[in-house]
């Protein structure tokens, strides 16, 4: 085959929680239904981390999110590197990492709050739910409290939404 030809390799899409093979993190912040996914797999064009949630609450944590892209912007490695607005109910957010596959599970149980609460101010739950399915299938879950050695910040999420 001439090596000037290329077939084209499609790469499925990640679906968030509705994914086979994800690594999800349940109640980051007190009382919301918002959750914060990771695909297993690592994809290039796939996202770090996927937030799905109401809209009001997807709505609120934009800006939030964007100050941990501006606060890493100038770093080599360990940094966001993006925002994606999906749809009203999702945001992907991209990060610079290891391919490694226990790098999914660091940046979910620590990187992510860690920043949220240090670059974004971002009040979150004391103790959240860390689980991965691989294949459809629970492999691992169990609660974790906050990284260690850092203040949770102060701005809550919005639990309710007015309509105006």
């Amino acid at each position: 085959m001439d090596q000037s030809v290329r077939r084209d390799k499609s790469i499925r899409p990640f679906l968030g929680n509705n994914d086979i093979q994800r690594v999800t993190l349940y109640g980051a912040f007190q009382g919301s239904r918002v959750n914060i996914v990771s695909p297993v797999e690592i994809h290039d064009p796939w996202p770090a981390i996927v937030i799905e949630g109401p809209e009001f609450q997807v709505n609120f944590l934009h800006s939030y999110l964007l100050k941990l892209v501006s606060a890493t912007v100038s770093k080599d490695d360990d940094k966001w590197d993006g925002v994606y607005r999906k749809n009203a109910e999702r945001t992907d957010l991209f990060y610079k990492y290891s391919k490694e596959p226990w790098s999914r599970v660091e940046l979910m149980e620590h990187r992510f709050r860690r920043d949220a609460m240090l670059y974004g101010n971002l009040k979150l739950a004391e103790v959240s739910l860390l689980e991965i399915i691989y294949a459809d299938k629970q492999v691992f879950s169990q609660s974790i409290g906050l990284p260690i050695g850092l203040k949770n910040g102060e701005v809550e999420i919005p639990i309710v939404a007015f309509l105006h």
